[in-house]
């Protein structure tokens, strides 16, 4: 009998570990439950399975890693806070209109081999109730974010 390919190896660990992780977030146990984190985990391996085979980039390492998300749990409190003071202002002010500003930042996210980096730094930034990535651009490395209120620790890492 021949031994299945590494890549369908790979896609068996990756479903698993993320039909694993729904069932840690789901808190509920139903039949429902069950088909969507099938589902669910079935979506996410194949885009993984596609992103490992468009060769977009490597992210940095473990330590890079777990710094940019604390940094951005630290600066949800922070701009909690900050997004707080500016809808309380509005709100006594009887200010409805729009509010915040686009910037543009640089970043070194550049090229093909830096989709995934491109990806964390807007995932993770965005996480800020403070800040919204909408785009980096991968040819410039240039990133629009959108603040409520412009403070560049918002933006982290980008």
């Amino acid at each position: 009998m021949r031994r299945a390919p590494a890549v369908v190896w790979s896609a068996i660990r990756a479903w698993v570990s993320l039909y694993a992780l729904w069932w840690l977030f789901v808190g509920s146990w139903s039949p429902w439950a069950a088909v969507w984190g099938a589902g669910l985990a079935v979506v996410a391996t194949v885009g993984a399975m596609v992103a490992r085979r468009e060769r977009v980039g490597r992210l940095p390492g473990p330590g890079a890693l777990l710094r940019d998300v604390a940094a951005a749990l630290r600066q949800i409190v922070m701009d909690f806070g900050v997004m707080t003071g500016v809808l309380l202002r509005a709100a006594v002010r009887g200010d409805r209109g729009p509010h915040g500003s686009f910037v543009v930042r640089d970043t070194d996210a550049i090229g093909d081999g830096a989709v995934a980096l491109r990806g964390w730094m807007a995932l993770v930034a965005t996480y800020s109730p403070n800040a919204w990535v909408v785009d980096i651009d991968g040819s410039s490395g240039r990133a629009l974010v959108h603040d409520l209120s412009v403070r560049r620790d918002s933006e982290e890492p980008v």
